[in-house]
């Protein structure tokens, strides 16, 4: 690997701590920059601002991600397992990423707006797994359905419709141990009547 690659990853690598630990928008690239005990100008020559290193940081975690589910359903001994697996790693990345994750709430509508082709490209990958553990279970006659990619919306949306619920209904924007524990149970019970609903 390059030095210049080298030096990216150590960026990323610091970057990924501290968006984790105070989010977008309570991050400077000043903090970062003296993590790293390196120049600001040094940190700008590799991101020119801190919207283009906190996606880089994105990229990365999604693609490790995706990498770790993969692995597990290669072994799932059916469609109804990987579907299981999926859903309970996702909720484990957003557990520990959650802070990381509230990027909807450091961009402006504008800012939001303008990096929308990167929201999607990241929200593509993710839906990707879902689909393809869909289409196996339509393929093997496992599931029951004719539109996987209408069901994959349908799940991601009840999921994330679920999730905001419950911390609106509890008036927390930072759910506790205790919080997450209930929404993973919610999502178990959902994901249960789902499978149900997909084996007809």
């Amino acid at each position: 690997m390059e030095n210049q690659d080298i030096k990216r990853d150590k960026i990323i690598e610091v970057a990924t701590k501290r968006f984790a630990h105070y989010g977008h928008s309570k991050t400077t690239m000043n903090e970062i920059a003296d993590d790293l005990s390196m120049s600001k100008a040094l940190l700008y020559y590799y991101f020119p601002d801190k919207s283009a290193l906190y996606f880089a940081v994105l990229e990365q975690l999604f693609d490790a991600h995706a990498a770790e589910i993969k692995r597990e359903i290669e072994y799932a001994s059916s469609s109804t397992d990987a579907l299981g697996i999926y859903l309970r790693k996702r909720h484990e990345f957003i557990k520990k990423y959650y802070i990381l994750l509230e990027f909807n709430k450091s961009f402006s509508r504008e800012g939001f707006a303008q990096k929308r082709a990167q929201f999607a490209s990241i929200r593509e990958k993710e839906k990707s797994f879902l689909t393809s553990i869909l289409n196996q279970g339509i393929k093997s006659g496992e599931f029951k359905i004719t539109d996987p990619l209408q069901t994959e919306e349908l799940i991601f949306d009840a999921l994330l419709g679920l999730r905001l619920v419950v911390l609106e209904y509890n008036n927390s924007p930072q759910p506790d141990d205790e919080l997450f524990n209930l929404i993973l149970e919610k999502q178990q019970m959902l994901s249960e009547l789902i499978i149900k609903g997909l084996k007809g």
